[in-house]
């Protein structure tokens, strides 16, 4: 996407924002409201198959408590990098 058509989505996001913060139809702010939740992507859907299985071997691990503290990773941090 050209930085000029971002510039322009901003405008029109901005035009219906002002255009909406002066409603007060109750009804019509219920079906923007729907058409707005209606169009939400659900970002699982947008990831790559190989990002899904990285996330569901984490889960799992998270399952068979195969965890390392925060702690841990960076005490082994400090030791590989300790001359930097």
């Amino acid at each position: 996407m050209a930085v000029q058509d971002i510039s322009i989505i901003e405008q029109r996001k901005m035009q219906v924002i002002s255009m909406m913060t002066q409603l007060y139809d109750i009804d019509l702010l219920e079906k923007i409201e729907t058409l707005l939740l209606a169009n939400k992507k659900d970002w699982w859907n947008s990831i790559s198959n190989a990002e899904k299985q990285a996330i569901d071997m984490g889960l799992s691990d998270i399952e068979q408590k195969r965890l390392i503290s925060h702690k841990q990773v960076m005490k082994e941090i400090d030791e590989r990098y300790k001359d930097l």
